[in-house]
């Protein structure tokens, strides 16, 4: 069996990590829970609807808006993570549509840890250790 170009076992995680008692309400993470929502958010400007000079609300060096006028299906599958204790985390696939409550509703604070990573294929390894020795030598 030939193995896919893109593997999905390589793909990187995200991760969110609870500093404080938190739950819905108190600017939690919410996800949208659907493999190929992002695909549906970078099509949309494409669909007859949308005005040529209109992309969906998208602004250059932004991050991409997921809004009630483009995008309202996806909105209905939002969903905040449950209640979370001190030292708790979730983690989601990089793929997976995420956003932060806008607002903070809560008594306390709400801290948490937010850990994107990028996957570092062994080409890259190899170019950044290169690149520290080199840096060594010369210092």
């Amino acid at each position: 069996m030939e193995r896919s170009r893109r593997d999905v076992r390589r793909r990187a995680y995200q991760g969110w990590t609870a500093l404080t008692r938190q739950g819905m309400g108190d600017g939690t993470l919410q996800l949208i829970p659907i493999a190929n929502a992002m695909v549906y958010i970078l099509l949309r400007a494409l669909q007859d609807d949308v005005p040529e000079t209109d992309l969906c609300g998208a602004e250059p060096a932004r991050a991409l808006k997921v809004s009630p006028e483009w995008h309202a299906p996806l909105l209905d599958a939002r969903t905040s993570i449950p209640t979370m204790e001190l030292g708790d985390a979730v983690f989601w696939h990089s793929d997976v549509t995420y956003a932060v409550k806008d607002q903070h509703n809560g008594k306390g604070y709400s801290n948490v840890i937010y850990r994107g990573t990028a996957e570092k294929p062994a080409q890259v390894r190899r170019l950044l250790l290169k690149s520290d020795k080199r840096r060594v030598r010369t210092s």
